[in-house]
């Protein structure tokens, strides 16, 4: 299934792999994002029969997206990952604050769904989260997971552009 929304172009795909970008510093207590400005939140299933675009979105500068996925893989073969990509379109380096919490691959709807608000609130209460920087005219993996076939995946993302131009 593919969604879209009045944001750019965030992209979250099923993909066969992808190296994810790596945090230039960890987050300490001392920086906390501003409210979320949107939430994409997902309360059943999607499932996920084929490669390609799941979600389409963008960042504004301090607008916060809190984004929840929950996918049921169906494909066969190799175990595909879901990656959420990120472009900046900008002329400066743009800062990504990244939060996440996320659900163990599972037979389980219920149990996926449950291990990723744990793991979610965790880190909201914990302030935790990482910093990472997109260089001008880059598009880089922000997180991926495995989606193993028949299994359920679920993981909610907090993504704040803390500097830079709107990103895609």
């Amino acid at each position: 299934m593919l969604y879209k929304s009045s944001l750019s172009a965030l992209l979250l795909a099923v993909l066969c792999r992808a190296s994810v970008a790596q945090p230039t510093e960890a987050v300490s207590s001392d920086w906390v994002p501003p409210k979320p400005a949107l939430a994409a939140l997902s309360d059943h299933p999607e499932k996920v029969e084929r490669v390609g675009g799941l979600f389409f979105g963008g960042l504004t500068e301090m607008r916060p997206l809190i984004f929840q996925y929950y996918h049921l893989g169906l494909l066969q073969g190799e175990t595909p990952n879901v990656t959420l990509f990120l472009t900046n379109p900008g002329r400066e380096d743009a800062l990504i604050h990244l939060r996440k919490g996320v659900g163990k691959p599972s037979l389980d709807y219920f149990s996926t769904g449950h291990s990723n608000n744990v793991a979610w609130f965790k880190s909201l209460l914990g302030r935790e989260g990482s910093i990472i920087t997109v260089k001008p005219g880059e598009t880089v993996p922000l997180f991926s997971q495995p989606l193993p076939q028949n299994h359920v995946v679920s993981g909610t993302l907090g993504l704040t552009l803390m500097k830079g131009d709107p990103v895609q």
